[in-house]
């Protein structure tokens, strides 16, 4: 069975010379900050930018409710140009007041170190641009990049034992269990199947 890749940014018969990039958005750790309304409720825009700033296209992944330890597990691809760059913004919801923006990780798509191997996870911290947060840890997001070869950019697919090892990564939660923190702060996991929570990590999915 073989699950076909929504590919997001410039459409495929653009006169620009264009590449498939592939980004994991594993989870977030210790998103912003408590304060007197409680822990945030996160979600992300993962957008892709020309040279000049404009807005490409842009995805906007799941909000996690009342956690700074979101746990999202997503993959995305998009046809990028090697003067793009990807920002993945990480926003507080909330319903009475205009969402806020907490921070945001930047990648240019000229950087030589980005290839097209799938590299391990890496930490990537929250860069903003408020005067009064900088200096200050307002948490990272576990990603990784790599170009998709060319020779998979006409038919661009993931089989499904790929999408189910992308979901169970010793990062990332095995599928229906999801990370969250309760009111003192402690980190609790759920099991939705089971409808079961415990302090302790699942285990993996054996193979």
């Amino acid at each position: 069975m073989v699950v076909q890749t929504v590919i997001h940014g410039y459409p495929p018969n653009t006169d620009n010379d264009t590449q498939l990039i592939r980004v994991r958005l594993l989870r977030g750790q210790k998103i912003g900050r408590r304060d007197l309304f409680g822990v945030c409720s996160p979600y992300c825009l993962v957008r892709l930018e020309n040279s000049n700033g404009d807005v490409v296209d842009e995805v906007q992944v799941e909000t996690k409710r009342k956690t700074r330890h979101p746990v999202w597990n997503s993959v995305f691809t998009f046809r990028v140009t090697r003067s793009c760059q990807l920002k993945l913004l990480v926003y507080d919801e909330n319903r009475l007041r205009k969402d806020s923006l907490i921070g945001f990780v930047s990648r240019s798509m000229d950087d030589s170190r980005i290839s097209t191997q799938a590299p391990n996870p890496e930490e990537y911290p929250l860069a903003t641009s408020s005067t009064s947060s900088k200096g200050k840890s307002i948490g990272s997001l576990l990603l990784t990049f790599h170009f998709v070869p060319s020779s998979s950019d006409n038919s661009p697919a993931d089989s499904t034992a790929d999408l189910q090892q992308q979901q169970t990564t010793s990062h990332g939660m095995p599928q229906g269990w999801e990370e969250r923190e309760d009111g003192n702060g402690r980190t609790v996991y759920i099991n939705h199947a089971l409808r079961t929570t415990q302090f302790t990590p699942p285990e993996s999915i054996p193979e």
